[in-house]
């Protein structure tokens, strides 16, 4: 590990231990998880750049030139009177193409893969430069944080920036071999086979963050857990981010009105253990969290089982198309089992867990779980009988005054 540049001095493994109590449960013994499979997406259907591309965050400074899409640290060695205060411009290629439109096209056409017929080859949709450069499914959203002395950039500033990003897309796009799509349909696996014990390296941990126990005495006071005597959580222990430390403590306080509600209660976090695809272009996502609610009918259960991410806010622009995935899937996802039995399934996904951002949306989506909002969804489930596997389909319409019951 030396040798790729990995300090083993500070290296530390912590273990994921599942309780035996849910390892006894039926939930765990005989129970279910629902995740869906990436397949190749045929060229026609391909109307945009993939989220990863059109939803980064460019960054380039004027100065020194390109500086790459991650932060640059500068020298600070020299004299602070050389150094020129830096003012940011956030501006995407939409808006300098509504500024000045030739500088924009003159930088694209300086890359031979737009060229009108080979961005077709790629993008078979796509009807016109124009439309490349400013429709927001492909080039219209890309945003650039240009660092200059300017606070408005000049035009040059902008052309280099536009062409150094340019340059970044260029690459992603010839790198194309293939393009996927995640399917709609999420089949069964048994829970005992995905879920298990586990060990996991983690490097310098330190001051409450990802790698240190949720009952460790950096943690603030108000998350510090002994997650070992909660029987909602189905790991001795938590080793997360802060923020997932924040949300383990949050849903902590839901427990006592959950449990009124459901007859179980299971949040298991998702060390690698699966991950899902999205729906528009087959991103791979593991998303932090599965929480597992279930209640007793007359003839079998229902199982709702919900997929939720804590985000820190400085990825909540960069990694939106997970968020925008998850809350596809109340609608979108559909269950689908490889024998019939009396239970119901529904797959969700709520808005990310962040404290700064989305506490009002998150909030109200997890209070309508208990009961407690006056305007929530209830969704109706009808079994879609063929032959082969009995598919659940998940058709969720707004009601005023109407909860989960």
């Amino acid at each position: 590990m030396r040798e790729i540049g990995l300090d083993t001095d500070k290296i530390v493994q912590r273990e994921y231990i599942l309780k035996e109590d849910f390892k006894a449960d039926d939930l765990y013994k005989q129970g279910l998880i629902f995740i869906n499979d990436r397949i190749v997406k045929d060229r026609k259907d391909i109307r945009g750049l993939t989220p990863t591309v059109r939803d980064n965050i460019y960054r380039y400074e004027a100065h020194v030139g390109a500086s790459g899409i991650d932060v640059v640290m500068s020298d600070t060695s020299g004299s602070s009177d050389a150094k020129v205060e830096l003012k940011t411009a956030h501006m995407t290629i939409k808006e300098i193409a509504a500024i000045n439109y030739a500088l924009v096209n003159k930088a694209l056409m300086k890359y031979p893969i737009y060229k009108f017929n080979t961005l077709k080859s790629y993008f078979p949709n796509v009807t016109s430069t124009r439309q490349f450069i400013t429709a927001d499914k492909y080039l219209g959203t890309v945003r650039i944080d240009i660092q200059s002395k300017d606070i408005n950039p000049t035009t040059d500033t902008l052309y280099e920036a536009v062409f150094y990003v340019l340059g970044k897309i260029a690459g992603s796009i010839s790198g194309i071999e293939e393009t996927y799509k995640g399917t709609k349909e999420f089949r069964a696996r048994k829970m005992k086979d995905v879920f298990r014990n586990k060990t996991v390296n983690y490097t310098d941990p330190h001051d409450g963050g990802v790698g240190i126990s949720q009952n460790d005495v950096s943690v603030k006071k108000e998350w510090k857990i002994d997650l070992r005597e909660e029987d909602w959580f189905a790991y001795t222990d938590n080793y997360g981010t802060s923020e997932e430390k924040a949300f383990i403590a949050y849903f902590r306080g839901y427990v006592d009105d959950l449990k009124k509600v459901y007859s179980k209660i299971y949040l298991v976090r998702n060390e690698r253990e699966f991950h899902i695809y999205s729906f528009e272009d087959g991103e791979r996502f593991e998303p932090d969290f599965a929480l597992f609610l279930q209640r007793d009918k007359t003839d079998g259960f229902e199982q709702m089982q919900i997929f939720i991410e804590p985000k820190g806010t400085q990825l909540l622009e960069k990694d939106a198309w997970k968020e925008k995935f998850l809350l596809q899937l109340k609608n979108e996802a559909v269950p689908v089992k490889v024998f019939a039995d009396d239970n119901e399934y529904r797959i969700w996904g709520f808005h990310f867990f962040n404290q700064d951002n989305r506490m009002k949306e998150f909030d109200e989506e997890f209070r309508a779980l208990t009961g407690k909002s006056a305007y929530s969804y209830k969704p109706s489930l009808s079994m879609v009988a063929e032959d082969g596997p009995s598919t659940l389909k998940n058709s969720c319409k707004p009601e005023q005054e109407e909860h989960y019951a």
